[in-house]
């Protein structure tokens, strides 16, 4: 777990000091591309079962949301200090469960 939270917090740093000489976005794209890779070199230990889902759609809608979010972080972290950036994702939770309180006091009210 420690290994892991230097390693995405190391990617991070470098993210940051890249968007100094290099555009944000084909720091992402690298990025997306080593995932790739991760990808397929899971299909190709485990197959191609570890692809079905139940509701595709909502897979890929996930994937697009999360390659949209690396943009923007690292968009944003080529604008403000990496220890904003950071401070502000850790506000993610918090929004999600504000949302989901508010959705579902809609939902209430049309029901009533």
């Amino acid at each position: 777990m420690a290994l892991g939270m230097f390693l995405f917090s190391g990617v991070d740093t470098m993210g940051k000091f890249l968007t100094e000489t290099v555009h944000p976005i084909q720091i992402v794209w690298f990025r997306q591309l080593g995932l790739f890779f991760g990808v397929v070199v899971l299909i190709a230990i485990r197959g191609r079962s570890v692809l079905i889902s139940s509701n595709p759609k909502l897979q890929i809608g996930r994937g697009v949301l999360a390659a949209c979010s690396a943009t923007v972080f690292i968009v944003g972290v080529s604008y403000v200090p990496l220890a904003d950036a950071v401070a502000i994702t850790f506000v993610a939770p918090f929004m999600v469960t504000v949302m989901g309180a508010l959705k579902r006091s809609k939902r209430e009210l049309a029901q009533k």
